[in-house]
């Protein structure tokens, strides 16, 4: 119920930035949920019933895949301390209007993940059970190529992975749309 209340307040702005600009440059329905199975499988049933919960939009369907997502450009900063014990903080130099203000306490694939809510279950930055956190920031390169937006790879470390080395593994392989900094830190 909570994440329906936060579609219907936020889908006319989603749906703006995803249509807008360059509209015929976002994939098919077909496309991108091809690529969500692909490269991120463990996420599909939680993608699956958001889905439902748009009550099938196909527009939604496609922007909650995240593949090949507008650009945009986020500025944030961040800072890792790794003691006396791993510490990240960070700011949200962020766009008001396009701000959930969601702080996320799931369990979408059975994993708990705290974090700040974007493009309706993508992250910023967050935290799971193992200790994984991840953070991103813009990564100062303008352009894009095919790829999930950043949210969703955020998302996805944290609902599979355990550490950092594991984290970045995962990233040597998934395509992503823009150039971003992740600050990836571990329990240890």
């Amino acid at each position: 119920a909570r994440w329906r209340e936060l579609f219907r307040s936020t889908w006319p702005g989603y749906r703006a930035w995803y249509l807008g600009g360059e509209p015929e440059q976002r994939p098919d329905l077909a496309t991108a949920r091809l690529n969500l199975a692909r490269h991120m499988p463990e996420l599909v049933p939680t993608y699956e019933r958001l889905v439902a919960l748009t009550d099938g939009d196909e527009t939604a369907a496609r922007m909650l895949t995240l593949w090949d997502p507008p650009r945009f450009s986020p500025g944030c900063s961040q800072m890792v301390l790794t003691s006396p014990r791993p510490v990240l903080c960070r700011n949200y130099d962020y766009e008001p209007a396009l701000f959930e203000g969601t702080v996320y306490s799931t369990r979408f694939t059975g994993r708990r993940v705290l974090g700040t809510g974007d493009c309706l279950w993508g992250l910023l930055d967050g935290v799971n059970d193992a200790g994984l956190v991840v953070s991103l920031a813009f990564g100062g390169r303008r352009g894009s190529a095919s790829g999930f937006g950043i949210p969703l790879v955020v998302r996805y470390l944290l609902e599979v992975y355990d550490t950092t080395a594991q984290a970045c593994a995962a990233l040597r392989r998934l395509p992503v749309a823009m150039a971003y900094n992740l600050t990836i830190v571990d329990a240890d």
